[in-house]
């Protein structure tokens, strides 16, 4: 299945939040950076419209909700205050890892370092750099290159990763902050949304991964339900010691799901 995932930074906004669920709700999982936290840190409530809080570190700067549809897909490797990893499995059982970072300005050099080598190991890093740069922002005629990005460099020359080329700017229509890192050779399509009318464009990618096993199933759309063909099969069950319990759970298995709103799952 294609899971799409949004990551966006939503300027330390409550409402950002909510709106972006609202208008993107077929996203499956939003990645929110400089989000929004309570006094203190602590996490703030909020309506989260038909998505479930995946990961939130006291006083970080990331948080992960994802449909509740698709609950148990992604699992958290690593979650501090630098950044997030996620981690599933791809179509070919692989384990595909996703990172979410952001940087806030004024950081210092080895701050950045210790976030990217805590990123060494993925498949795609999506987030707010706050560094902008030739690399990613030349198509887009943003020229200028800032101290930051002079950190991330020697990184990637190290790590090889290779860098989303946009020709849109990212941040209030002057510059390329928002940036995609993946695998080298292993490049993924990235969308730029900006219809939540943000200061920061939301960077949707979609990557094709395998509905886990544990996976809890939807709830029986039980009005949907063919009764008479119910009364059928369960009768046949009876008549079939042998294969009985396993002929039940196909029945139950086959039966039409609820669909939450605003899913693309099944």
């Amino acid at each position: 299945m294609r899971v799409n995932i949004c990551t966006i930074n939503v300027g330390g906004g409550e409402g950002n939040r909510n709106m972006a669920m609202e208008v993107l709700s077929w996203v499956d999982v939003f990645i929110f950076v400089d989000n929004a936290n309570r006094e203190g840190g602590g996490w703030l409530e909020h309506e989260a419209r038909g998505y479930e809080l995946v990961s939130f570190v006291e006083g970080g700067n990331v948080e992960v909700y994802i449909k509740t549809s698709m609950v148990g897909w992604m699992e958290v490797e690593k979650h501090n205050a630098k950044g997030i990893v996620l981690r599933g499995k791809g179509m070919d059982e692989e384990t595909v890892r996703i990172g979410g970072v952001y940087i806030r300005p004024g950081r210092d050099k080895e701050y950045m370092e210790e976030m990217l080598e805590g990123m060494e190991d993925f498949n795609v890093v999506v987030g707010d750099f706050n560094a902008r740069n030739l690399v990613c922002g030349e198509k887009a005629r943003d020229d200028t290159t800032n101290n930051y990005r002079r950190w991330p460099k020697r990184w990637m020359d190290t790590k090889e990763p290779e860098a989303n080329e946009t020709n849109r700017m990212t941040f209030r229509s002057t510059s390329v902050l928002d940036i995609t890192l993946f695998k080298k050779g292993k490049s993924v399509r990235v969308n730029l949304n900006d219809r939540l009318a943000l200061e920061h464009c939301g960077q949707i990618i979609r990557i094709d991964m395998k509905e886990p096993d544990r996976v809890m199933k939807r709830r029986v759309k039980w009005t949907k339900v063919d009764w008479k063909q119910m009364e059928t099969d369960l009768k046949t069950i009876n008549d079939d010691n042998e294969n009985g319990w396993e002929s039940l759970k196909k029945i139950v298995g086959d039966l039409r799901r609820v669909q939450y709103a605003g899913s693309n799952c099944g």
